[in-house]
């Protein structure tokens, strides 16, 4: 016959207990409330798709497109002072000296680093701060913003440079160059100028990865933006609209083919169905990828009581994705049963707080 269990008075009275019933009343009422969301909840057509702002494509162009359109503004104050130099120059009654055609020359060569500098900076403030603004998580947006200003103002003479001896040395800017010649050239040009213009969210996140789809963005809307700079100056005989038609079609294109690359490349992510950034995805690139309620996570959940400063962590092996309960006062809920650790599969629900999310990977597991 087995044992009796016996309780002691003391045991009963114990903190220990206390705080156990309470865990597990807090893991019962959150399992109870997801599983009431996910009964309740009717995807709509526009729920399924997500609010269209909170795609990456669209909201990385729309930032391109916004500080395109700044740094176009701010450029062309410089471009202003260089032009009205020139023509200063050219109605001189008499012939410069050497020097003074020594000093025009640097004159030109530092409001021409200016002007790049704030094309380039301001559309990589832009582009790297976007995902930080419609997170909520201002002060990433704002820090990553400014490394990608910090690098402009850094590195952006020598990038200046070294576009401007590509663009000469494939011919362009010469008096017997053809159109097409022209064309390809400042291309070019400007596709190595668009390589550094994403590349602050990847230095900030020491993420190779996410890196490279940031230079092959960058390049790839430079590119772009090159071409459509002197079809638009033939046609209206102004570098006035061709500047601007270039450098915002820079600032788009850039922002469009950064989130059409992240999108082509991600591996796995999280979709947010229900909460305050419902619509938003989430891809992976950090391991660990910490969620909560502290900015410094890498999916800050703002504004939920119900969520610890950091709630849970995500972590990859492989192609495996393991997400595990950093807090024990708080439950992270897996398909509605509060898991302390669990290995994801595609269309995995997680609860976490008011948060619902989805679990995506193009590895898809099977049981």
């Amino acid at each position: 016959m087995s044992e009796k269990i016996t309780i002691s008075l003391e045991e009963t009275n114990s903190s220990k207990v206390d705080t156990k019933i309470r865990i597990d009343n807090a893991m019962l009422q959150a399992a109870q409330h997801q599983q009431e969301v996910l009964r309740d909840y009717k995807p709509s057509a526009a729920a399924s798709s997500g609010n269209v702002f909170q795609k990456a494509v669209v909201y990385l162009a729309l930032f391109g497109l916004l500080f395109g359109f700044g740094g176009w503004c701010l450029s062309e104050i410089v471009q202003q002072v260089a032009e009205s130099q020139l023509v200063e120059m050219m109605n001189r009654t008499t012939m410069p000296t050497e020097s003074e055609m020594d000093e025009f020359r640097g004159e030109q060569f530092i409001l021409g680093c200016i002007w790049f500098i704030f094309i380039c900076s301001i559309i990589g403030f832009g582009l790297s701060s976007a995902e930080g603004f419609m997170d909520g998580n201002y002060s990433r947006a704002f820090i990553r913003g400014f490394i990608a200003v910090g690098i402009g103002i850094v590195i952006g003479p020598v990038v200046n440079i070294a576009a401007n001896s590509l663009y000469r040395t494939l011919g362009g800017g010469g008096d017997s160059s053809s159109f097409a010649v022209q064309m390809f050239a400042r291309a070019l040009g400007w596709a190595f100028a668009g390589c550094f213009v994403g590349i602050a969210p990847g230095i900030v996140m020491r993420n190779w990865k996410k890196l490279g789809l940031g230079v092959a963005g960058g390049a790839i809307g430079g590119l772009l933006g090159g071409l459509l700079f002197d079809p638009i100056g033939y046609a209206t005989h102004t570098g006035f609209l061709s500047r601007m038609v270039g450098i915002v079609g820079f600032g788009v294109l850039a922002g469009l083919m950064m989130g059409l690359l992240e999108e082509a490349a991600k591996q796995g992510w999280l979709k947010v169905v229900t909460g305050v950034i419902a619509g938003k995805q989430f891809i992976i690139y950090r391991n660990p990828t910490v969620i909560g309620s502290s900015p410094k996570c890498e999916i800050y959940l703002f504004k939920d009581t119900e969520v610890m400063p950091q709630h849970a962590a995500i972590r990859q092996q492989g192609k495996s994705y393991t997400i595990e309960q950093i807090d024990q006062r708080t439950p992270v809920l897996i398909n509605g049963v509060p898991k302390q650790r669990h290995t994801l599969r595609n269309g995995d629900t997680i609860g976490i707080g008011k948060s619902q999310f989805v679990f995506g990977t193009k590895d898809i597991q099977h049981t």
